[in-house]
């Protein structure tokens, strides 16, 4: 069996699955609620008092 132009066509299919997946991700981070997911977890992952109250229900060594 002649696989010359295997690569060739494994190269072509993987680059349209990216290019797929490239615009299915342009096409739902363009919706506003994408946006507005985004933010809030922007939000919630930059404040200090969110931090502190998972540090604070963390068990501590030698207490029970």
């Amino acid at each position: 069996m002649n696989e010359a132009g295997a690569t060739t066509a494994e190269y072509a299919v993987g680059t349209l699955g990216a290019a797929t997946i490239g615009a299915i991700l342009i096409y739902v981070g363009l919706d506003p609620w994408y946006a507005e997911l985004l933010e809030d977890v922007i939000q919630h992952a930059l404040d200090p008092t969110g931090l502190l109250k998972h540090l604070e229900s963390l068990p501590r060594p030698g207490q029970e």
